[in-house]
């Protein structure tokens, strides 16, 4: 079996837990059963990036997979541009949840009093862990054909940018005037525009923009390096 035939079986195999994993998460919180999860009743639970990166990974694993089996099965590339352009908005959002959570949402828990670990407890351990892991994992070593040009690595921002405006909007659509915490308190709740201070919310829309421009990078650079030696030959 050549390298990139093992590429695609890789391949198939890490979409197919993606999309049960999301599968089992999303079973758990519809029946309150998953301990720790952003299970908000409805539709509130769209409100969370985590949620929607997660769901938005389950559904490109479902779209990529019968391209891959059908390159697996035929020993012949498949799958088209535009798929593992979506794969690859859908990577960088799940490394944004994790990063985020682990590197600002965890120590702001503990500072609240909680615990580090409760954002993996339960159900979280899915979407804050497993399927980031898996889509970083599969995208950036096992799917390497088309390649992704340097031009297109704006793409990855997509999902960033289209939250950033959803989440904007609302916090400031519900302020009450003369009362900003309780504007803050309802729908801020990631704890990003603390004090409802304008120049504040702008340097965090910029932060997290320039921060998640350098993750589509590194991931965009890890794909590049992956391609198997039969390809450059």
């Amino acid at each position: 079996m050549k390298k990139k035939e093992i590429y695609t079986l890789v391949s198939i195999i890490l979409n197919s837990l993606i999309f049960v994993l999301v599968l089992i998460y999303l079973v758990l919180t519809i029946n309150s059963m998953g301990v720790g999860t952003l299970g908000n009743s409805g539709f509130g639970m769209l409100k969370y990036y985590t949620n929607l990166s997660n769901f938005l990974a389950a559904i490109v694993a479902l779209i990529l997979l019968p391209y891959q089996i059908i390159s697996f099965i035929k020993k012949k590339e498949a799958l088209p541009l535009w798929a593992l352009l979506l794969k690859y908005a859908s990577v960088i959002a799940l490394m944004i949840t994790f990063l985020i959570t682990a590197g600002f949402l965890g120590p702001t828990n503990v500072i609240n009093g909680g615990s580090y670990w409760s954002l993996f407890a339960g159900g979280n351990i899915i979407v804050h862990l497993l399927v980031p892991m898996l889509s970083f994992v599969s995208f950036c070593f096992f799917e390497t054909h088309p390649k992704i040009k340097f031009c297109l690595t704006p793409i990855g921002l997509s999902t960033v940018v289209l939250y950033a405006i959803f989440y904007v909007t609302n916090y400031y659509a519900h302020l009450v005037p003369g009362d900003g915490i309780q504007g803050q308190s309802q729908y801020d709740w990631y704890g990003f525009f603390q004090g409802n201070n304008v120049f504040i919310s702008i340097l965090v829309i910029i932060l997290i923009l320039a921060f998640a421009y350098g993750v589509s990078l590194l991931i965009w650079f890890l794909n590049k390096k992956s391609h198997p030696k039969e390809e450059n030959e």
